[in-house]
């Protein structure tokens, strides 16, 4: 379950805060965003040619040819083909060549901003696990780098939330720090298996027999955080879970193998397999 925050009546709009909102658009989105300017820019800049009196020079010019000298005049290629005849047509072609400066400026500081984002490709298995190990209750999770990078310091952290009303009887969402055996990792290349212990010290013991009627609305919010080794920059995951995606009395299937050169190697195929 990915962890989605929905958010009403927030004081900041997307258009308040356009910068961010687009370094965290997908490219696809941010490029069609920015092909949809780039068309609406020169289609308005050209209609304003087209009305000028013999703004261009040979006339008469069609709204195309407009257009077309539009997108030369943005992008300051000037084939000379056409070019600006009279004040007004000059003063037009001057703000438009100010705002294609502009306007490249800003696409390339944009573009490399997203490209310089370091990100993770961890992934997590599809399910929890809450079983036995070593003859002891746990809760369990698998994650791996898919990446061929090491992520350096990794830091995990597994945390419950859960509904609860107080005293007087108002509804509260708690959140539960739950101690894993092994919380860190000097360096994380293939994968890892977070283990939290539900002993008389967890604060998951006294829910668990709630789990599976999830109750109490319960989700488990794992993350991880470390130093990629390509970038010299912390990354970060996460993922969230609901108590419908726990199995219970399972073992994950074995991924990590080692080859005959004595290389260690994960098994993708089987990340999400458990018996």
């Amino acid at each position: 379950m990915e962890y989605i925050v929905h958010k009403k009546n927030a004081p900041k709009s997307p258009l308040k805060d356009l910068y961010h909102t687009l370094l965290k658009r997908p490219w696809r989105e941010v490029i069609s965003l920015f092909a949809l300017a780039y068309l609406l820019i020169n289609l308005a800049f050209g209609l304003l040619f087209w009305l000028g009196d013999d703004a261009l020079s040979p006339g008469p010019a069609s709204f195309w040819d407009c257009f077309y000298f539009s997108v030369q005049t943005f992008s300051t290629v000037g084939y000379g083909t056409l070019s600006p005849s009279g004040t007004y047509a000059n003063v037009i072609s001057t703000i438009e060549i100010f705002t294609g400066l502009l306007s490249i400026a800003l696409i390339t500081g944009l573009v490399f901003a997203k490209f310089s984002i370091p990100t993770a490709k961890i992934l997590f298995t599809d399910n929890l696990l809450l079983t036995q190990m070593d003859g002891k209750r746990v809760l369990l999770f698998r994650l791996a780098n898919a990446r061929s990078n090491q992520v350096l310091g990794a830091q995990l952290n597994l945390n419950m939330f859960f509904d609860v009303k107080t005293a007087e009887g108002s509804p509260f969402r708690r959140i539960e720090t739950l101690t894993l055996r092994r919380a860190t990792a000097p360096v994380f290349s293939l994968s890892m298996t977070g283990i939290h212990y539900i002993d008389e010290s967890s604060p998951l013991a006294e829910h668990v027999d709630k789990l599976k009627e999830n109750k109490e609305n319960f989700e488990f919010l794992i993350s991880i955080t470390g130093l990629d080794d390509i970038y010299g920059q912390t990354i970060h995951a996460m993922k969230m879970y609901s108590a419908t995606e726990i199995q219970w009395d399972k073992q994950f299937a074995d991924i990590l193998h080692i080859e005959s050169t004595g290389n260690r190697y994960v098994d993708f195929a089987n990340f999400n397999k458990f018996k």
